[in-house]
């Protein structure tokens, strides 16, 4: 993916950010970690792979406006050095900002090389050896086993499945409403949460990860794409709506309710159905052991943060998805709960935009999207006034549930239908099937 220029600059980048020598014998070019980050790059986006190698053309160039008067790469070991650190300190953005995201890539492929791993010391393991549990499965409508045309009514179209549309998702199918949710990312389970680091990132993150907050300094923000949303990803780490936030919420923006004792049972309810409890000190880790003991000897307080594990092993990988299916995650907790109640849930369905009719949402248009890569098979367009599915071909045909094929106009509690649902396996959902192609229209 980039030119031998640009793997050439990157390659001086890495080799000044990570030299060789010192305490840490190994350097970024004693390993190929350029070449690693080229190959991680290439399975990102494309507008991600174009800025990247803009910023490493211009990052190339900009010693040609300092008094070194050359490119980075042609830059002696210690001028390179130099400029690095400049750049590091400055309080100008557009000096630091490229350093840092370049850094962020180098020591990302540095560290995923096996080498670097053994000499660190890491091992892919957990402090507690008993064998992982396996929680709850799903069974997520896509591409191939959905194709054609295929149209949702419903009275509520949730889109994405992370913290909030999984919750919602449940809370409004429990309470008899004919749900459905998109989810633009792919479904995996335990099995899926294996190999380097950087690859999975690669695979649950969107954008590969690459997603920052501009600023000083400059903040990653990990946003997952996957069924579950960040909750599959994040650190699990949990705690309670400070009363200062909640109280702004009420004061500067009418919140009603607002207030710590009002959503003290809510509260309740979540910590219990995401298993939120203490980190139990077996498996903290030498890190907060160390940490606690600096906290007792300054005479401080504290305590293991709150987390929503349930038989955590202490595998430390819980950003890149957990392998023990211990930490709780919306596709292990609110989801399955929201398809036993009904929810219908899309997986690898990417949102293109809402229909606004009278100022409302009345309908949502989507596409299905290939199972890897981001490949379309199909687009959408805005229901008619009668639900009439049609083939994407000549010839296909498209079985839509009864459930769901009513017209977007018709209240739920006048469809004779709405109760007949045929089974989809761990779902307990019905399930549209058709032959050829793949679009999906959804209408709320």
């Amino acid at each position: 993916m980039l030119s031998d220029a640009e793997l050439h600059t990157l390659r001086a980048v890495a080799e000044a950010l990570i030299p060789p020598g010192g305490r840490f014998p190994l350097g970024a070019g004693d390993v190929g970690t350029a070449e690693r980050a080229g190959r991680y790059l290439a399975g990102m986006a494309p507008e991600t792979q174009r800025q990247v190698r803009l910023l490493l053309r211009a990052w190339e160039a900009a010693p040609l406006a300092s008094r070194h008067l050359r490119r980075f790469s042609r830059l002696a070991p210690a001028a390179r050095d130099e400029w690095v650190e400049r750049c590091l300190a400055s309080r100008l953005p557009w000096r630091r900002v490229p350093l840092l995201l370049l850094k962020t890539l180098c020591l990302a492929a540095f560290c995923a090389d096996p080498r670097v791993e053994q000499a660190l010391g890491y091992a892919h393991g957990c402090l507690d050896a008993r064998a992982p549990a396996t929680g709850p499965r799903l069974t997520p409508l896509q591409h191939p086993e959905v194709c054609g045309d295929v149209e949702e009514v419903a009275d509520a179209c949730v889109v994405g499945s992370g913290a909030g549309g999984a919750v919602a998702a449940h809370e409004l199918a429990r309470a008899g409403l004919r749900v459905v949710v998109l989810e633009e990312g792919g479904y995996f389970t335990q099995a899926d949460f294996t190999g380097p680091p950087m690859e999975r990132v690669q695979r649950f993150y969107r954008n590969g990860g690459a997603t920052v907050a501009l600023g000083r300094p400059t903040i990653p923000v990990p946003l997952g794409k996957c069924v579950g949303g960040t909750t599959v990803v994040n650190s699990g780490t949990c705690f309670r709506t400070p009363a200062r936030v909640l109280g702004a919420w009420a004061s500067e923006h009418g919140v009603a309710d607002a207030d710590p004792a009002t959503m003290a049972p809510y509260f309740d309810e979540v910590e219990r159905v995401i298993g939120v409890r203490p980190v139990p000190w077996e498996i903290i880790g030498r890190n907060a052991e160390v940490f606690d003991r600096g906290v007792r000897a300054l005479g401080l307080g504290g305590e293991p943060i709150h987390r929503n594990i349930v038989g955590c092993r202490g595998c430390g990988e819980c950003a890149f998805g957990c392998p023990s299916d211990a930490k709780q995650a919306m596709h292990l907790t609110y989801l399955p709960a929201a398809c036993a109640a009904g929810a219908r849930l899309y997986a690898r369905c990417r949102v293109e935009r809402m229909r606004i009719e009278r100022g409302r949402a009345a309908g949502v248009e989507a596409v299905l999207l290939a199972r890897d890569g981001d490949a379309v098979h199909g687009w959408s367009w805005p229901p008619p006034a009668r639900s009439t599915p049609r083939g994407s071909s000549p010839g296909a045909a498209c079985a839509i549930p009864p459930s769901a094929a009513t017209s977007a106009s018709t209240p739920p509690s006048a469809s004779p239908a709405t109760s007949r649902r045929s089974s989809v396996p761990g779902a307990g959902r019905s399930s549209p099937t058709s032959s050829t192609g793949s679009r999906t229209r959804t209408a709320s």
